[in-house]
């Protein structure tokens, strides 16, 4: 199964202190055997910061996660960074972030095979996943 990983799981996953982070081992736990990874540029750069730089535990471990092609496939926004940005700057009720709307994008193209994206920010996803047929692997916040 290819999954589109937000950039939510990641901090819940290497934040010890994140609300969330024992739910992210678990999942990761059980997902990382089989399955690959699909990583959007734009959540690497909410995720990859100083504090995460500082712990060379985790920037170990990320560092073998990235560079291990049959877990992990980063997808470049250069494709929907434009459009992303246009729907961003469009007044709506309802608001969703630049990265988001880059997922969306990707969640929306086929070409990029996906199977299931996981998420803690189900809402801002739930229509696209539900019109391409694509599993939301989720905790409620």
């Amino acid at each position: 199964m290819n999954i589109i990983a937000d950039a939510c799981f990641w901090i819940a996953l290497y934040d010890a202190r994140d609300s969330h982070h024992k739910w992210a081992v678990e999942t990761w736990d059980a997902l990382q055997y089989g399955n690959k990874f699909l990583i959007p540029y734009p959540t690497m750069y909410e995720f990859v910061d100083t504090r995460f730089e500082k712990d060379k535990e985790n920037l170990e471990f990320f560092k073998r996660l990235f560079n291990n092609e049959n877990l992990v496939r980063r997808i470049s926004d250069e494709e929907y960074k434009d459009k992303a940005l246009e729907l961003s700057l469009r007044w709506s009720k309802r608001t969703i972030s630049l990265v988001d709307h880059t997922i969306r994008l990707m969640l929306d193209d086929d070409k990029i095979k996906k199977h299931a994206l996981i998420t803690l920010n189900v809402k801002d996803f739930v229509d696209v996943c539900h019109s391409k047929n694509i599993q939301l692997i989720y905790r409620e916040k």
